[in-house]
């Protein structure tokens, strides 16, 4: 066969790993589409090699609990480069590392059909500034300056690494683990 035909099946449990697309797999079961996966893109700076070797270890803050995120932060990597940030902001396609990258669906999805809207309304400030950070380095220089006080916006690489996580909302637009 061509490996695209249906097949039945029936199990006590599923498992399915589904990440940016849970909410959807579940639906496609007879499991609940609950909790809405909203998809978040952060996107990190990456300090100039000449600056590397000033941050030697994991630099990270004491996580907010009403955020899931792990708020600004220094990851070095193993191929000796250290990356900054990131922000925390709507992705506008569940698989959109770019700002240019948008998916229709999945932005109508995101916004329509899901609890976002409610978000924003309850945190207009981390939102605002959340998205002012992703757009303008400098904004977000001072929470890095907050660990290693002596970096600046000379410190940082012009071009950007970007990852989406799931983020997962109850139906009153709470975020939830």
């Amino acid at each position: 066969g061509t490996g695209r035909e249906r097949v039945a099946m029936s199990a006590k449990y599923v498992v399915a790993c589904a990440g940016l697309h849970a909410d959807r797999v579940a639906a496609m079961g007879s499991g609940s589409a609950q909790p809405t996966i909203v998809p978040v893109r952060g996107s990190f700076y990456r300090l100039k090699p000449e600056h590397c070797k000033k941050v030697s270890s994991l630099i990270y803050p004491v996580p907010d609990p009403n955020f899931p995120f792990l708020g600004v932060h220094f990851t070095p990597r193993m191929d000796g480069e250290v990356w900054v940030g990131p922000s925390a902001v709507l992705a506008f396609a569940r698989e959109g590392y770019k700002l240019s990258h948008v998916n229709f669906w999945d932005t109508f999805h995101a916004i329509h059909n899901s609890p976002i809207l409610k978000f924003v309304r309850k945190h207009p400030k981390f939102v605002a500034d959340q998205l002012l950070q992703d757009a303008f380095p400098s904004r977000g220089l001072h929470l890095l300056q907050r660990f290693v006080p002596a970096v600046t916006n000379e410190w940082l690489e012009g071009e950007r690494a970007s990852g989406v996580r799931a983020g997962a909302m109850d139906p009153a637009g709470n975020l939830v683990n």
